[in-house]
């Protein structure tokens, strides 16, 4: 149908004047990506499901139907027995090794960034603040208007003789903008890591899979093994968002992270007006030995990078493709990307306005998560500080599908008196609708589980609010992006660790810990804000029911999806 339209001019434009049958036509567009989607998930796991699971299972079973029917006769003991082992958030002994994923307490300087222009003005301030070194690592950067500004400012900076390089994870949109505007920061001398042209990464795939099944090349032992290693490398991800800045300087340097990429949507920048923009939260952090362990995160990440590239068969060619880049986009050649006037205004206006930041001193940590070196930081943290809470967790994440752990730890809390409150996106307002599905399959379960008849008069059922946009957005209203916790009012997590498979199993993730009440006071009270009337609403226990009815084929459907959540 889509190949049709695209040959007849008469009919795309009769269809762009038709807002319904535009509505039709970019859902069925929505199909085929995730068809294509779905058959990269079934090939992946055919590679991968001999692979063990890295994380111990605490006992209880997949939440098929109930969880009652699936966890042991007493789920509570259970569950407390599972966590029994984990450390006291407030109570880890100091680490022995230079790095392994997991730093001291630390003491430390935050300030809580407001989310949309004010992060982009606060990020640009920080680059400007550089003297010697900068380490950017983002998931996303677009080649649209804020990425642009970026490029720009960076460029400037190398000019400056700072040292800046720039680490994107290799999944990032192969689209001709973003492409273009990484070759023009290569050709400025900007050291761009993790980032290959998409033609190079689909010939290397290419060639890596030949090899495979011919039963050469790769690091494993046989043709499954080098496919299970090729599964394992593509879906992993290099997920944090951190930006640190004069770490070698003692005294000076200065960290911001969070969950923010850098592109228009996360800014608060529209060029149309019905483009969806993003809620989301960074913080800054000051003081050596945390910034310190933020600058090896991102060296780990570099020299894995630097060496998996190394292995790469079209390296050469990739290389020759940077270098030629050198000569064009260095001569003076526009880079080509189709930018919006008024957005860049926008972006400058923002860029160039000051953020007062309220500073304050407090313990913190950052929390690396790497499983490729099977290290499950993060979410082990999180268990540890929702089993140590005593009145109050509150969960606020864009993706929701908690893991048979999590689960257990959220039950076991909630019956002995714990008031969990979780925020997360609805289907309408998120930007994966089969993640937001396949996590409301997760919320009967909690609900009956911490119902008082279900478990004791101590328990108190766990609320579940669905984020349904910001109307400050006008009619781009936004999807929630924000990553964060605050256990007891005296705990914060702030960092990238979405709550489903994803992150838990395949995605390197960096979260900061600390107990500055004064960040914890300003994230409570954004989340009283955004969970309430106008922004969310709350999901009842009659509203759950639904979640799983439907036709058999819809059921069906469900089923494949929570099979495979680990990959969406």
């Amino acid at each position: 149908m889509m190949r049709s339209i695209i040959r007849n001019p008469v009919r795309m434009r009769s269809i762009i004047r038709n807002p319904v049958r535009m509505r039709s036509i970019i859902f069925d567009t929505k199909k085929v990506r995730y068809l294509l989607h779905l058959k990269f998930i079934v090939v992946c796991t055919i590679a991968a499901c001999t692979r063990p699971q890295p994380v111990q299972s605490s006992g209880v079973d997949d939440l098929t139907p109930t969880l009652a029917e699936s966890m042991p006769r007493d789920p509570v003991a259970q569950a407390l027995e599972s966590l029994r082992g984990l450390y006291n958030p407030w109570d880890l002994p100091p680490v022995s090794l230079p790095f392994d994923g997991l730093g001291n307490w630390q003491d430390a300087e935050i300030a809580h960034v407001r989310p949309g222009q004010d992060t982009l003005t606060t990020r640009m301030s920080i680059l400007d603040f550089a003297q010697k070194s900068v380490r950017l690592q983002t998931f996303i950067m677009k080649g649209d208007e804020t990425g642009q500004a970026f490029a720009n400012k960076l460029i400037e900076l190398v000019a400056r003789g700072v040292d800046v390089q720039l680490l994107v994870d290799d999944a990032n949109i192969p689209f001709k903008g973003a492409q273009n505007l990484f070759l023009y920061l290569t050709s400025h001398g900007v050291k761009v890591h993790g980032y290959r042209p998409v033609w190079m990464q689909l010939g290397n795939n290419a060639n890596w899979i030949t090899r495979v099944v011919n039963g050469g090349g790769g690091t494993g032992s046989n043709g499954a093994g080098q496919l299970i290693d090729f599964a394992d490398r593509k879906n992993h991800r290099y997920h944090e968002k951190i930006m640190v800045v004069d770490a070698e300087i003692p005294g000076r340097g200065i960290v911001m992270m969070g969950g923010t990429n850098i592109a228009n949507e996360y800014y608060n920048i529209q060029v149309k007006r019905d483009e969806l923009l993003w809620r989301d939260q960074d913080i800054v952090v000051r003081g050596d030995g945390i910034v310190g362990d933020m600058a090896r995160a991102f060296d780990a990440n570099l020299a894995d990078i630097t060496e998996f590239n190394k292995n790469s068969s079209f390296s050469d060619a990739v290389e020759s493709t940077v270098a030629n880049a050198r000569g064009v986009f260095g001569s003076g050649r526009a880079i080509g990307l189709d930018l919006d006037a008024g957005a860049m205004q926008r972006v400058a206006a923002a860029s160039s306005r000051v953020v007062q930041l309220q500073w304050s001193r407090a313990n913190a940590r950052m929390i690396h998560h790497s499983p490729l070196k099977k290290e499950f930081r993060v979410e082990q943290r999180l268990l540890a500080a929702i089993a140590s809470a005593r009145r109050e967790v509150i969960l606020v994440n864009p993706y929701f599908i908690p893991s048979k752990e999590m689960m257990a730890a959220l039950v076991a809390a909630a019956r002995r008196g714990v008031r969990i409150q979780i925020l997360t996106n609805s289907i309408l307002a998120g930007d994966s609708p089969a993640v937001q599905e396949v996590g409301r399959m997760f919320y009967k379960n909690l609900m009956f589980e911490t119902s008082t008849a279900r478990g004791g008069p101590q328990s108190v059922p766990i609320e579940i609010h669905e984020w349904g946009g910001d109307p400050e957005f006008k009619n781009g209203y936004g999807t929630l992006h924000a990553k964060y916790a605050v256990f007891d009012r005296q705990l914060a997590h702030v960092g990238s660790f979405n709550l489903d498979p994803r992150s838990q199993v395949f995605n390197n993730e960096v979260v900061v810990e600390t107990d500055d009440r004064l960040l914890v006071a300003r994230l409570v009270e954004q989340y009283t804000r955004d969970s309430g009337p106008g922004f969310a609403s709350i999901v009842t226990p009659q509203e759950t029911a639904g979640y799983n009815a439907g036709t058999d084929l819809e059921k069906l459907r469900r089923k494949v999806l929570t099979m495979f959540k680990v990959f969406l």
